[in-house]
């Protein structure tokens, strides 16, 4: 089945820094750009961090449909990278996770495989013609799920809208 992708808004945080799980608020303006979607769904599934929920509360109001919070469409938690520029994290662990970037944990944080098996896990519980508001890792893990060559290396802008 077809799923409706949004990446959320961009982020109030300064660039380069790595924000995963981290709960940041939105720059201001947000409210145009969600107004301004031309999408439709039969709900709109969601993070529960508050850069997605707000966003999706306010376009499944317009829409004049549910919206619901899911915990698998959460960001990947990045541990202790958490909220640090990623100049600022050891090179030694960034070489590491390159070298096994499906497996290899940030300290205190998760791997890319478990993220991706939420996301997995989420994909059982979505309905037909649900969009789906969320974070890039979780469109990464999207794309790999469904087979797509190259998936982790691949881009989706803030606020952008892709057909899965």
């Amino acid at each position: 089945m077809p799923l409706t992708f949004l990446r959320h808004p961009p982020p109030d945080v300064a660039r380069g820094v790595c924000y995963g799980a981290s709960d940041l608020a939105l720059l201001p303006g947000w409210e145009e750009a969600i107004d301004a979607l031309q999408v439709g769904a039969t709900a709109v599934r969601h993070s529960p961090l508050g850069r997605c929920a707000g966003p999706a509360r306010r376009l499944a109001a317009r829409l004049g449909v549910r919206a619901v919070a899911d915990p698998g469409l959460r960001e990947m938690d990045f541990g202790a990278w958490e909220m640090r520029p990623w100049d600022a994290v050891p090179r030694g662990q960034i070489d590491a996770w390159a070298a096994d970037t499906l497996h290899w944990r940030p300290p205190g944080g998760e791997t890319v495989a478990e993220m991706a098996a939420r996301v997995a896990a989420a994909l059982e519980r979505a309905g037909e013609g649900e969009l789906w508001l969320s974070h890039a890792g979780v469109f990464k893990a999207l794309r790999h799920l469904a087979g797509a060559p190259g998936p982790w290396d691949e881009r989706i802008g803030f606020g952008e809208v892709r057909t899965l």
